[in-house]
């Protein structure tokens, strides 16, 4: 199947040029309910008018645009309303938490212990899985959480992966 893609935007605008502003206030950079679509869903949801209606968004969009040098190529992106709303949120609720719990009230020995021991499980249910033990992650963490006996020998791998890692003197790790 061959993916199609919309014309060129200086051939776009030739086409379209009177009847542009009228679209434009109707199609923004994101849809009525927020989502920046994509060419191949745009045109399936709006079917009428299609390249003038993909014009007037990508106009909008191009107000938006932010670009940034990496290496000598320059890449372009696109911040909306929509997505600031989420990055906010994110920003706001991780905090520099991402990845712990709650360390109210642990002295830093004590944080520092949590997260070695939470960074030696991941190494060891990481190495076990790439060995080829067949088991969740959520299963493996709360085996070795629980210290309870591994019933299967996948489970049994990861122990040892566990116990060898967490014998390992701290400067080597």
């Amino acid at each position: 199947m061959r993916v199609s893609k919309p014309k060129p935007f200086d051939e776009l605008i030739q086409n379209n040029i009177a009847n542009q502003w009228k679209l434009m206030e109707k199609f923004k950079a994101i849809d009525e309910q927020g989502r920046y679509l994509h060419w191949d869903k745009f045109k399936r949801i709006y079917p009428e008018n299609t390249e003038a209606a993909w014009l007037a968004t990508k106009i909008n969009r191009s107000a938006l645009l932010t670009e940034i040098d990496i290496a000598g190529i320059v890449f372009s992106y696109a911040v909306p309303t929509s997505l600031q709303a989420l990055l906010h949120f994110i920003d706001k609720r991780s905090g520099g938490n991402v990845g712990t719990t709650n360390f109210e009230g642990l002295s830093n020995v004590e944080q520092q212990r949590f997260l070695l021991k939470s960074l030696i499980m991941e190494e060891a249910i990481t190495s076990a899985q790439l060995e080829g033990a067949a088991t969740t992650r959520k299963v493996a963490k709360e085996m070795l959480e629980s210290e309870r006996k591994p019933k299967t020998k996948d489970e049994m791998m990861i122990l040892r992966y566990y116990v060898a890692v967490a014998q390992r003197p701290i400067n080597s790790i």
